[in-house]
């Protein structure tokens, strides 16, 4: 067989499968539109509750470092913190990603995360939010402050 033979049948195999391709994709839409619509926009439950985080800088790196708790319901793989950095003015320095420390997130567990980016002296403030490993963010709450404990009043017994 001659190559140039080869290169031709290779081309109209590409062809043809495109165009079969085409023809069941076009057959597939019009027998199930509704399987190629989006869903509507719907308000999303929070997935995620954020319990507490913080960032410092330490050996040339920024990290930022907290705890997420699952209030789904059902188990979540794949979870990555997504920490953003920014200067004085709120312009965005650089953001970093790190999956959270448990996989996966059971339902009521909470794991620790910690993400680490390279520092810049312009870092003045940070943001966290949470998303999947294959994309698409999950909704998260931030946790309702905790009653501070007030002190004990110390009272002296009257003789």
């Amino acid at each position: 067989m001659k190559p140039l033979s080869v290169v031709r049948g290779a081309f109209i195999a590409v062809v043809v499968g495109g165009f079969f391709y085409a023809c069941v994709s076009s057959c597939l839409r019009a027998v199930a539109p509704e399987a190629y619509q989006s869903a509507p926009a719907k308000a999303a439950s929070p997935e995620l509750e954020l319990q507490n985080w913080s960032w410092h800088s330490e050996y040339g790196y920024a990290i930022l470092e907290g705890a997420v708790k699952n209030i789904s319901g059902d188990p979540i793989n794949g979870v990555e913190a997504v920490a953003s950095f920014y200067d004085k003015d709120g312009a965005f320095i650089t953001s970093d990603t790190a999956l959270v420390a448990y996989q996966p997130v059971l339902a009521g567990q909470t794991t620790p995360f910690k993400v680490m980016a390279t520092w810049n002296p312009a870092m003045k403030s940070a943001y966290v939010e949470f998303k999947r490993f294959w994309g698409g963010t999950i909704s998260c709450r931030q946790a309702p402050p905790k009653a501070k404990k007030t002190p004990a009043k110390h009272h002296r017994r009257q003789k």
